[in-house]
This record gives structure tokens, C-alpha cells and sequence, in this order.
């Protein structure tokens, strides 16, 4: 074990989440048939949330995560070769996305003196992608020649990233160099998660058992999210930003990333965990190594220090502990359904906009959101129901992260439960008036509110809400649970109706109504905010209402 309370922030390690992997789908299937049972949904969109000052850690002066994390890679390794005879072998990412990080680690690895261990090390360099290269057949020494070689790696444009494949395979070559009690580090730089995760457990033992340390030059985990973004710049010099798999920082999904249904979302791609992907942490930890992060362009980090009491659990997912552990642990159980419950495939959040310059057309656009609505009731329903099964016995969880990730998911469960269920009724109330706006605005829209009307019963609902995430906020201040916590109070529950006038173009058909977030909204007419919050009309890719969608690199 590390000692955490000396690590700096950049060093704060991390976890990786593989509840989408089939065999761990399995024993989730297993362990919580309520949650397999309604994972159903439709992908939503995630606008950028602000920065939040008060909870965001500063680290001015600090040096930048990769120069750190290499640092005290290099004293790892020089610290090995002052026992024994030391030997390296890097495993280096081939993606699109790592294109700048390998040019740094290559440069930065040919400034090091020659007589660092580092270097001077029998030294092996292999690549993966799709497949796994070994691009150094005998072990090559010196800064010059382990830099040109990571330099000529070639890119590869497969958008798969089979690291533990990887791993499997260079520890097999590996395991043959020196001595077979000299120490072998093996080192891991990418800035993804890896798709082959369900093969950890396999390198975990052959590593262990070869006496391979496995270190990690990685990316910090996103919140609860396995999904992590990065800002592509094509060639015309427009940026985008594509998904790519980050983490998250559990076994299992503990957080439930639902949308708050209001703009801007609270967006988890853009808040830091404090650790990294569970799979490649859990590699490094069980194999005598480390997971450095390398790299933390997250908008919204927090304090290593408190961070450090919220770290995961590193347990096997199939050990013989967890499983004993399991029948004695109803709440960390019941916070892992809810989570799996959520997503991004796991809400269809209703649109707010509803074009009104026609009494029917207002009227089918109100049905599309109702039915929208009914299924966001029914997720947080079925959240509800199992988080509230156990609450009394809520005194009995040790772990902060439960605590935490329970109160978080109750709060989060109960805030969209009223919202949802305020924004069905005043649709089922304007949809009766059939009401239009003042000319000239022929659209209405459903805005967020502080405040709902006189009703005891969404009244003590909200009392409930408020309490649990007052909760979060007081006794978890500096973490990303407070954050997502402040974000749902300042929020509120309620809804209020504002209308604005959109120039619908003419050369668009609309027979079909909007629809929402999810899947079910048509091709032919969609609506956007602009730049001064005001719904835009667009129209199919191709007219002069909306561009050509561009060809995303596999990153």
C-alpha cells in the first residue's frame, strides 16, 4: 500500500468502470436483477456546466501532471535499480488522441541523462491499438534509441484500444529478460480506459506471478462516467469534442449521472474523480506498482488531500471477499442499482420547446413530451423504491464513498421524480387551454424555476430532497459529491412558462412534431439554443440551416 497522505495532487491515482463488459454484465445480472431488469433507454445530449470556484482546487505552481508523473516514474525505477538489476518495458498507446502525449514522452525521455536507470536499463517498447506491435525484438539501451523508437510509432486509426491485450502480450516476452528474480517495470501510457478490460484479472495474475511491477502514465477518470471527451481540431481549424472511454472511477457505477432536465446540464465528462480508470488502477496496485496521472485537463478538480478519503475499492470484483462481503452490505448494494440505472442511455428527458403558432400543432407537441415525461417518472420511480428499501439501515455504512453516493443518488432521484412530475402537469394544463403565446412569439418553452406551486404532498418530497443533498453538502464539502449536490440545489424543482419567436424555415416539412432529447425526436425539425439562450430552428444536415455532419476521427 502507498502512502496517500504524501502524494501530491497529480499523483492522486484512479479507477476504472466495467459494468458494460459481458462478463461482469453477467455477475450483475446476477447480484441485482432489479436494475437488469429496466435498463432501457435512449441517449441524451450533455451541454457544458460552469465552473463552480468556491469547490475547485487551485494548483498554481504546481507543475504540470506529466512532468510529475514522470518524475516519479524515473525515481521509481532508479530506486528498483539500486537493489537489484532493473529491467523496462513500455507499452504505448497508438491512438489518434495520444498523438501529442507520445511526442512529449519521447522528448522528454531523450533530455534524461544516459546514466539514469531509466534508461540505461535493458529496455523493451511495444505498441497497441487494435493489435499488439512489438517494435524493440531485442532490448535496446539509451535515451536516443528508446526515444526514436516511440517517436516511429504509427498511429493507429482503428478507434480500438485492446490495452490489457497488450499487456498480456509483453509480459509474456517480458517475463523472459534477466533474471527471474530481477525486478521488471512495466509501463502503461495512454490516456483511455481500454476495451478489453475483462481481461485485467488475467494480466493481474501472470504480472504477479512473473514479478512484473506494472506502472501507468494515464488520464485522470471523469466522475461516474465511463465517457471522457477530447477537443479534436480538424483541419479547417474547427474543434469537437468526441467521446472516448475514461473511466470511471469504480468497479461499478455508484453515481447516477441522470440529466437535472434544465440547461446546462450538469456534465460529468467535465468533473475530475481525483483517480483514474478502476481496471488499469487495480493492475498497477495488485502488481506492486502505481497509476500516475499524467494527465488532468478536467474543468473541475478537487483537493487530493480530501479526495483521499473517498478512494475506491481495489477489491477483485470476483474475490472471495467481495462475495462474503456481499449479503452484509444492502445499502452499497442498492447504491450500485441505482447507479446502474443511469447513463447515457438511461433517461428520455422530455424536449421543452413546443412550437405554438397552431392550437393543434401546440397540442402534438405537448403529447410527445408527456410520454417523456411518464418515462423519467418511472427511472426514478424504480431508483427510488430501491434506495428507500434500505435507509434505516443507512448508520451502519463505513465507507464516506457510500455515504455519500447514497445520499447523492436519493437527492438526485427525488429532484428529478418533481421535476418530472411538475413538468407533466403544467403540460397537461396548457395542452387542456390550448393557450398561444402573443404574437409575435410562436413557441413555448418550459424553463427552470426555483419555486412550484401549492401542493403538500411534491412539498414534502422536495423536504426530502433538500435534506439529502443539504447533507451531501455539509458533510462531504470539497468533493465532487458536493459539487454535483450545489448544482441540484441551485437548480431547484419547479418550472415556469416562457415564450420567443423562431423563424421556422420553410423549406423544412412539418408534419411531424418535436419530439426530445432521446431517440424519438424526428430528423426533419429540430431545435437548438443560440448564443443568446433563444431556441434556434434547424434543418436536415445539408441546408443552410444546419452543416454537413463532419466525419469523426477514431480517436
Amino acid at each position: 500500500p502507498r502512502d496517500t497522505a504524501t502524494e501530491t495532487p497529480e499523483l492522486r491515482t484512479a479507477t476504472r468502470n466495467v459494468t458494460s463488459g459481458k462478463r461482469l454484465g453477467q455477475k450483475m445480472r446476477n447480484a441485482f436483477p432489479l436494475a437488469v431488469a429496466i435498463l432501457l433507454a435512449l441517449p441524451i445530449a450533455r451541454p457544458v456546466c460552469a465552473e463552480d470556484e468556491k469547490s475547485v482546487a487551485k494548483y498554481t505552481g504546481i507543475p504540470e501532471p506529466f512532468e510529475k508523473a514522470f518524475r516519479d516514474l524515473v525515481t521509481e525505477i532508479e530506486t528498483a535499480a539500486e537493489e537489484k538489476p532493473t529491467h523496462v518495458a513500455w507499452l504505448i498507446d497508438q491512438s489518434n488522441s495520444m498523438s501529442g502525449m507520445r511526442k512529449h514522452l519521447a522528448e522528454t525521455i531523450g533530455k534524461l541523462d544516459s546514466k539514469s536507470a531509466a534508461v540505461s536499463s535493458s529496455t523493451l517498447v511495444a505498441a497497441f491499438g487494435s493489435s499488439f506491435t512489438m517494435l524493440t525484438p531485442e532490448p535496446v539501451h539509451g535515451p536516443k534509441s528508446i526515444a526514436e523508437t516511440i517517436s516511429a510509432i504509427d498511429k493507429d486509426n482503428s478507434g480500438e484500444e485492446n490495452c490489457i491485450s497488450g499487456v498480456l502480450a509483453l509480459a509474456r516476452v517480458f517475463m523472459k529478460t534477466g533474471e527471474r528474480n530481477d525486478h521488471r517495470i512495466l509501463i502503461i501510457a495512454t490516456d483511455e480506459a481500454g476495451d478489453d478490460y475483462f481481461e485485467f484479472e488475467l494480466a493481474v495474475k501472470l504480472c504477479s506471478r512473473t514479478n512484473i511491477r506494472v506502472f501507468c502514465l494515464g488520464n485522470v477518470s471523469p466522475f461516474g462516467t465511463r465517457r471522457g471527451y477530447v477537443s479534436w481540431t480538424y483541419d479547417d481549424g474547427y474543434v469537437e469534442r468526441i467521446p472516448i472511454n475514461q473511466g470511471p472511477e469504480t468497479i461499478w457505477r455508484m453515481v447516477p449521472d441522470w440529466p437535472s432536465m434544465t440547461v446546462p446540464e450538469i456534465d460529468f465528462s467535465r468533473i475530475s474523480s481525483g483517480f483514474g480508470p478502476w481496471v488499469l488502477e487495480r493492475l498497477c496496485r495488485a502488481t506492486g506498482g502505481r497509476y500516475l496521472i499524467a494527465k488532468d485537463d478536467m474543468e473541475i478538480r478537487f483537493d487530493a488531500e480530501v479526495m483521499s478519503k473517498f478512494e475506491p475499492d481495489y477489491t477483485s470484483w470476483n474475490s472471495e471477499k467481495r462475495r462474503e462481503q456481499f449479503p452484509f452490505q444492502p445499502l452499497h448494494n442498492a447504491v450500485i442499482t441505482a447507479g446502474a440505472l443511469s447513463g447515457p442511455n438511461s433517461l428520455q428527458i422530455p424536449f421543452p420547446f413546443m412550437r405554438a403558432d397552431t392550437a393543434d400543432r401546440l397540442r402534438s407537441d405537448i403529447t410527445m413530451s408527456q410520454r417523456s415525461c411518464r418515462s423519467t417518472e418511472y427511472v426514478a420511480n424504480k431508483a427510488l423504491l430501491v434506495l428507500e428499501s434500505v435507509e434505516p439501515g443507512k448508520e451502519e455504512v463505513v465507507s464516506p464513498r457510500t455515504q455519500a453516493s447514497y445520499d447523492l443518488s436519493i437527492g438526485r432521484a427525488l429532484a428529478i421524480q418533481i421535476r418530472a412530475l411538475q413538468f407533466n402537469q403544467l403540460l397537461a394544463q396548457r395542452k387542456g387551454e390550448a393557450l398561444l403565446p402573443m404574437p409575435p412569439d410562436n413557441t413555448w418553452q418550459l424553463v427552470a424555476a426555483k419555486t412550484v406551486d401549492d401542493n403538500p404532498a411534491i412539498e414534502k418530497q422536495i423536504a426530502k430532497a433538500e435534506h439529502h443533498l443539504q447533507k451531501v453538502v455539509r458533510e462531504h464539502e470539497g468533493t465532487p459529491f458536493a459539487y454535483v449536490a450545489k448544482k441540484e440545489l441551485e437548480r431547484g424543482f419547479g418550472w415556469t412558462w416562457t415564450s420567443h419567436h423562431v423563424d421556422y424555415p420553410s423549406d423544412i416539412q412539418l408534419e411531424k412534431p418535436f419530439g426530445n432529447f432521446g431517440n424519438s425526436r424526428p430528423t426533419d425539425q429540430l431545435l437548438r439554443l443560440g448564443p443568446d439562450g433563444k431556441p434556434v430552428a434547424i434543418g436536415r444536415p445539408g441546408s443552410r440551416y444546419r452543416p454537413e455532419k463532419r466525419e469523426r476521427p477514431k480517436l
